[in-house]
């Protein structure tokens, strides 16, 4: 992780808090989510490690509906997106919204969220800011990563395809 002085330090702060204020109000276009959809993908946008991980035990789900996912995430994560409650002052981690603002601007591609499914209740484990930017940013469908529980034995998956619409591609 690179050190930043306390010039750069404030200047990053200062682009943070104009970002919030654009977003906030509505003046900001916010850029075309851009996703690496493979390993190889994931490695040449230069995604960090631990999001890298993840491709090796996890299935793609490409265009899943933004709206039937948010619906269908466990009642905590639903409750999270529909009431904009991850960018108010108690949840707000902005640097990490601006980031990925950031990437996306400059046409990098990042790591699609990942989910996991317990009986009928689909948590998102990783990507809730890249999920709410996207929701943010108008997006119809985003792709997933479907995380099993076992990584011998994957679940049924009759019912998330039939909840989010979407074939899922099998390793």
């Amino acid at each position: 992780m690179k050190h930043l002085s306390l010039r750069e330090y404030t200047n990053q702060k200062v682009k943070e808090r104009k970002f919030i204020q654009e977003l906030d109000n509505g003046s900001i276009k916010l850029p075309t989510p851009l996703w690496a959809t493979s390993k190889h993908e994931a490695i040449r946008n230069k995604v960090p490690e631990s999001s890298r991980d993840y491709y090796d035990n996890c299935s793609i789900i490409h265009h899943v509906n933004l709206s039937e996912l948010v619906n269908n995430l466990i009642p905590y994560q639903t409750w999270l997106f529909l009431n904009n409650e991850i960018f108010n002052s108690k949840h707000r981690t902005i640097s990490k919204t601006h980031r990925l603002f950031e990437l996306w601007l400059n046409g990098k591609k990042v790591s699609p969220p990942v989910i996991t499914i317990d009986g009928n209740m689909i948590e998102l484990i990783n990507g809730m800011h890249r999920t709410n930017l996207s929701l943010l940013a108008g997006v119809d469908s985003i792709p997933l990563l479907y995380k099993y529980h076992t990584p011998s034995k994957p679940l049924n998956n009759e019912w998330i395809e039939s909840v989010l619409k979407q074939p899922l591609n099998k390793k």
